[in-house]
């Protein structure tokens, strides 16, 4: 398929109508003042229809453009233009997040000057991220509006019911993309790989599971422990190689308790 790469004025485009997905177009305004357009859009030389990138055409017409960068693709059937939007819409939704390497990455930029701008994310979105990855830990504001984590140790009380079984993850991404690699037209031994890959994706309630392990029979107990679900001796967990230091960490560690 032949792929021309140009500057399409706004008005001669026109969403897809079938187009399913909603985006923030607040959001991706924002992003393209700040950075302008870093990415084509994709469209459909026959029809003029948007493939890949409805939202951002919507953003950029919100700013008064006149013209976008578009990957144009020529003589689509209609089948070819709804199979490629969707294509584009799906895997966008099978791609996961390191969350804690998210947090890193937002923490690191609130030191520089322009702080989140331009990246979608505000304060409060920090916040709010760091408050569901480190619950038991609390991050200060620094007056330059970077963080420090200032470490708490509050005593775990179990809840009174232990949760269901199917309440401890979520495998929906896990799931969607085995049904992809099934579809595929691959080698048996690629599928197998690629499935055990899709796992990682597995969402894992470590608060749920914690409260499962508190009420669970001493055998369940220590398979989970086998399995890293529950850290119980942080000194076996470091041997075991579930958790690992770095000589920084280890330094900070020993710093802050002497007598560990």
């Amino acid at each position: 398929m032949a792929l021309k790469t140009k500057q399409v004025p706004i008005k001669d485009l026109t969403p897809h109508p079938d187009n399913v997905n909603e985006g923030d177009v607040g959001a991706i305004s924002q992003s393209l003042e700040y950075h302008g357009q870093y990415r084509a859009i994709v469209v459909s030389e026959r029809t003029g229809h948007i493939l890949a990138g409805n939202h951002t055409w919507m953003a950029a017409s919100a700013l008064g453009w006149d013209k976008i960068t578009a990957h144009v693709l020529p003589d689509l059937t209609p089948e070819q233009e709804l199979r490629i939007m969707v294509a584009d819409n799906q895997y966008a939704r099978l791609a996961s997040t390191d969350t804690y390497g998210l947090a890193d990455l937002l923490k690191g930029l609130t030191e520089t000057p322009d702080g989140l701008a331009g990246v979608g994310f505000d304060g409060d979105d920090l916040d709010s991220l760091l408050r569901d990855l480190w619950p038991l830990k609390t991050f200060d504001h620094n007056e330059d509006g970077s963080y420090t984590r200032r470490i708490e140790s509050p005593v775990y009380e179990p809840r009174e019911e232990q949760p269901e079984v199917p309440a401890l993850y979520d495998r929906t991404k896990t799931t969607a993309l085995q049904k992809v690699i099934k579809a595929a037209k691959i080698p048996d031994d690629i599928a197998a790989f690629l499935n055990a890959a899709a796992e990682r994706h597995t969402v894992f309630r470590y608060d749920r599971i914690a409260d499962f392990y508190a009420h669970a029979d001493k055998d369940t107990q220590a398979l989970m422990e086998a399995s890293a679900l529950v850290i119980i001796d942080y000194d076996q967990a470091v041997e075991q190689g579930f958790v690992e230091l770095s000589e920084r960490t280890k330094e900070m560690f020993n710093t802050e308790y002497p007598d560990a």
